[in-house]
């Protein structure tokens, strides 16, 4: 049996979509039933249960090839290009992975999934740059995690290095200018999943810009 909050692949037909368990039906006529809410639009329906699979599942039938974890040199490619996609929008240069990182960050990720919460380490114990993401009743691919981060370069403002009122921290520490390294990891059980990336040497200082004055066509591609 799937459990509510489950991410799965339903199949209809020859097209799969993404969904999350939202409720169930078991036995009855036609055999078990789950009810689903689709990703991309939320809509809500019923379908049966030789319609569901998992993510991993799907992956190893060829059927879904997104990554949803950092478990592959690929994932970890794509984590590390991504966010070296930020970097290069405002001429910073790119970041290299560090192991060392990946393992600061894992021992964070999964204290916080065995808290089911999410909250910085404290300063006194992390000498290094955080970024955290968190995510329930889906599975987050290392691209959107670092593009829910880029998406607060349109609440920094360069000139006043502030943030607007609003949250911009994540941005600037990805395109911190004197950050050269980077490490990630993400912990996830059933619904609930976290996302903890390490930066060194660490970023936003206080009274410090991320990066030095780029062209003013390269600011404005990195708010689009």
């Amino acid at each position: 049996m799937f459990q509510v909050g489950l991410p799965v692949i339903v199949a209809e037909g020859e097209t799969y979509r993404e969904g999350v368990i939202t409720g169930y039906q078991l036995g009855g006529y036609g055999g078990d039933r789950y009810e689903i809410s689709y990703n991309d639009d939320s809509h809500t329906t019923n379908v049966k249960r030789h319609q569901l699979l998992t993510l991993a599942e799907a992956q190893a039938l060829g059927f879904e090839t997104d990554n949803y974890d950092l478990s592959t040199p690929e994932a970890i490619a794509e984590m590390l290009d991504i966010h070296n996609e930020w970097r290069a929008k405002v001429g910073v240069a790119p970041l290299t992975w560090s192991d060392e990182l990946v393992e600061h960050s894992k021992i964070w990720a999964e204290h916080l999934l065995a808290e089911r919460d999410m909250y910085h380490r404290p300063v006194s114990q992390n000498p290094h740059g955080e970024n955290l993401a968190k995510a329930t009743k889906r599975h987050m691919t290392p691209s959107f995690v670092v593009n829910l981060w880029g998406s607060e370069v349109k609440d920094y403002d360069y000139e006043s290095n502030q943030c607007m009122g609003l949250m911009c921290g994540h941005y600037t520490q990805m395109v911190w200018h004197e950050t050269t390294q980077l490490g990630c990891a993400m912990a996830r059980e059933d619904d609930f999943e976290i996302w903890v990336c390490s930066y060194d040497p660490p970023g936003n200082y206080a009274g410090e810009r991320p990066y030095p004055m780029v062209e003013t066509t390269a600011l404005e591609t990195a708010s689009e």
